[in-house]
């Protein structure tokens, strides 16, 4: 079983040697059964998962293009990862937890625009007062893309008190150049469900 989490990076924040502040992450679970605590949408997701669950993550900007020259987009890759060893009784040692990592580019086939570009034009070009107006639909069409995630299985069980953390460092790229990095520590508590 494996269970999805978004990194979502705010390209804009200020950066500092080459770092953007801890706070520039926001971290979602899609299914928000395994969250604990308030920690959806937080730099420090917390989440609770049953053994031998592959925990997949994907980091994504905030921001396409913005506050970027014309033509030009950010991008964010996972691109290291550290395990925390055990600092008291309830943090654990995480390389005991979480195990089997890789990189996956994700490559695959799936629905994409047909065109790079396609304006969509309305038909009324206006609406009538109290009505709405609709566009011609995209064309789509079934193509190689890339998604790419970080993934480990989680082993063995802990106590509900109990947690591993980890790190991630993401590389933000302006127009494909490495523009910053990121890196914060979220957590992981293993039990059956």
């Amino acid at each position: 079983m494996a269970k999805d989490i978004l990194i979502i990076v705010d390209c804009q924040k200020p950066v500092t040697n080459g770092q953007l502040p801890s706070d520039a992450v926001s971290m979602y679970a899609a299914d928000p059964s395994i969250v604990q605590g308030n920690s959806q949408g937080s730099t420090e997701l917390s989440i609770k998962v049953a053994p031998e669950t592959n925990l997949r993550w994907r980091a994504v900007p905030l921001q396409i293009s913005q506050g970027l020259p014309e033509g030009q987009n950010w991008q964010v890759m996972i691109t290291q990862v550290r395990l925390w060893g055990t600092d008291n009784n309830k943090q654990l040692d995480a390389s005991q937890f979480l195990q089997q990592w890789f990189a996956d580019a994700g490559t695959a086939n799936g629905p994409a625009y047909s065109r790079a570009t396609e304006s969509f034009n309305f038909s009324p070009e206006s609406p009538k007062p109290g009505g709405s107006t609709t566009s011609n639909a995209a064309g789509v069409s079934i193509q190689p893309i890339t998604d790419a995630f970080v993934q480990a299985t989680c082993v063995g069980e802990m106590q509900a008190t109990q947690y591993v953390a980890y790190s991630f460092v993401c590389t933000v790229y302006q127009n494909g150049k490495p523009y910053a990095t990121v890196t914060w520590d979220p957590y992981v508590t293993i039990q059956p469900s």
